[in-house]
Order: C-alpha cells, then sequence, then structure tokens
C-alpha cells in the first residue's frame, strides 16, 4: 500500500472516546488541552497510522487470521485500535491503558 493511500473512517465509538477525552481534559487539567489533544491526534493518525497501518501490532483482544484489529500507542498513556483493510482504516477506539482491555467493546 502506498504511504496515506487509505480511507480513513472514524467509527461513532471512537468520536464518542475522543469527545470524552477532550471534555475531560479542559474540564480538569486546563481549558484549551482538549482542543491540543484532538489536533495531536489527528496529526498523528494520520502520519503513524494511515501512512503505514501494518506496522503495528495486532490488537490481542480481538485476533483474527489476518491481523485485522491492530493497535498503537498515543502519548505514553492511550491505545488507539485500528482496524485494518486494503485501502481502508477504521478507528474503533481509544482507551487509557489504565483500563481493562478485555472490557472494551468493539
Amino acid at each position: 500500500m502506498k504511504p496515506a493511500s487509505a480511507l480513513l473512517i472514524y467509527n461513532k465509538g471512537f468520536v464518542d472516546n475522543t469527545k470524552s477525552i477532550r471534555d475531560w481534559l479542559d474540564e480538569n487539567v486546563q481549558t484549551g488541552k482538549g482542543h491540543e489533544f484532538v489536533l495531536e491526534l489527528e496529526n498523528f493518525i494520520l502520519t503513524k497510522i494511515i501512512t503505514y497501518p501494518t506496522h503495528h501490532p495486532e490488537w490481542k483482544w480481538k485476533r483474527t487470521k489476518d491481523k485485522f484489529y491492530r493497535r498503537i500507542i498515543f502519548r505514553k498513556k492511550y491505545v488507539l485500535v485500528f482496524k485494518y483493510f486494503p485501502n481502508q482504516v477504521e478507528m474503533l477506539a481509544i482507551y487509557h491503558q489504565s483500563r481493562d482491555a478485555s472490557k472494551i467493546e468493539i
């Protein structure tokens, strides 16, 4: 696959998770931190995931023969889960590493 040629899809769960993190950062850390987080996340997705989706390990909580479900660590605290098909990447979830990953619904 050529870099940045995949279609990027944000699933509703991923969008809801991102909004929750953004709101929490704005309310509990500092106003504007949530917006910074979202901008940094978007750049991270476009440069690290879309460019080379197959370079990231399989997400162990949902294994498939073709390793469709993959994960990557963002900011040393957050796990991003995405589903990769040729020419398509679907962002499925973002969660803090302190959460029990086996209970994350995809």
